[in-house]
């Protein structure tokens, strides 16, 4: 749904996916990024093509560093721990 004179899902998708591989060329190695569950939910719907995923709150995406594209979501904060030590 397009908000008059707004960004379109796709063009913000595209926005997102974009940051997401230059942030990916930019570092090496793992990278933490926080962001607003719409943002979540925009790139993670479309990557999967389902337009009713629900994002939890204060969730995890795993995203490949190397081309950007999604690994899983709606991590275990354990999962993440147990990757991080």
């Amino acid at each position: 749904h397009q908000i008059e004179d707004g960004e379109s899902p796709e063009d913000l998708y595209n926005r997102i996916y974009t940051a997401l591989k230059e942030i990916a060329c930019k570092y090496n190695g793992d990278v933490l990024i926080v962001s607003h569950g719409a943002i979540t939910g925009s790139y993670v719907s479309n990557q999967i093509g389902d337009d009713n995923i629900k994002i939890k709150n204060t969730s995890c995406v795993l995203i490949d560093s190397n081309t950007g594209d999604l690994i899983d979501f709606n991590v275990d904060k354990k999962r993440i721990k147990e990757m991080i030590e």
